[in-house]
């Protein structure tokens, strides 16, 4: 699965990389995309895209548009597009509306509708006092 292209500028190819190397524990925001190839555990909020890369665990929450798992993931995620592909183990809950699971991965827990969460409108005088 090819995730760029050579001709995409270098803003659109920001990516943060957590190395197979790395351990690491606690929250990352971010609003590029993210690939994990080692462990993480904790929190993500991404505005973009989350890769769990084969051989990579990962325990937590996850937020972001799009999330692609090839490793193992436990824990909750609220994202509208999951992608479980070939070598991937998922254990937890999925909050989407579109999932994909690839033969060969495998999933337990259970998968939800995604809600879109609006923020509350403000009172009309909110802004004049």
């Amino acid at each position: 699965m090819q995730f760029f292209s050579k001709h995409q500028p270098a803003a659109i190819q920001q990516m943060t990389l957590i190395s197979g190397t790395c351990a690491l524990e606690g929250k990352l925001e971010l609003s590029g995309e993210l690939q994990i190839s080692g462990t993480f555990k904790g929190d993500i909020v991404s505005s973009s895209n989350v890769i769990i890369a084969a051989g990579a665990k990962v325990q937590g929450e996850i937020r972001a548009a799009k999330l692609f798992i090839k490793g193992e993931f436990s824990g909750q995620c609220t994202v509208p597009a999951i992608h479980i592909l070939q070598s991937a183990a998922v254990t937890g809950t999925l909050y989407t509306n579109e999932l994909s699971i690839e033969p060969g991965a495998s999933f337990m827990g259970q998968s939800c509708p995604y809600q879109f969460e609006e923020l509350p409108l403000l009172p009309e005088n909110a802004l004049t006092d």
